[in-house]
């Protein structure tokens, strides 16, 4: 089952909170050491990568909270952080990245409005991209 969230306008999980979870899909979020910025697209309630994946990770966080995938600000990659290292980014500013049209589809309020696509599309055109103010173009 799915709750409005009507101060951001965007759908989230009824279980957010009975999970831990504290960060939505469509958020942007900072990361807390690394001082990158990036957009929620998906969360498990745990680690899903083994101990020998966390073991090369700087900060070595427990693999028993939330770990979220996110679309890194300005690149062409994705991250999975643990909750602790996330915190929610203060300016409401879009992000850049060539895959938020998979994900969503505007960008409002400081959060990203997810589209009705299922996540991830199978397939979709190469030369679509979001700009900057959170317009599909081609």
């Amino acid at each position: 089952p799915m709750i409005r969230n009507e101060s951001f306008d965007l759908w989230m999980p009824s279980a957010l909170h009975a999970a831990g979870q504290r960060l939505w899909r469509g958020q942007v979020v900072r990361h807390r050491t690394r001082g990158y910025r990036g957009v929620v697209v998906d969360w498990d309630p745990n680690c899903r990568r083994g101990a020998a994946w966390r073991a090369c990770l700087f900060e070595r966080p427990s693999a028993d909270q939330p770990w979220y995938t996110l679309l890194v600000d300005g690149d062409s990659t994705s991250s999975y952080v643990a909750q602790e290292d996330l915190e929610p980014e203060t300016v409401a500013r879009p992000i850049r990245h060539p895959l938020l049209y998979l994900f969503f589809m505007g960008f409002g309020e400081g959060q990203y409005w997810r589209n009705d696509r299922p996540w991830p599309a199978a397939s979709a055109p190469a030369a679509q991209a979001v700009d900057p103010l959170g317009a599909v173009t081609a």
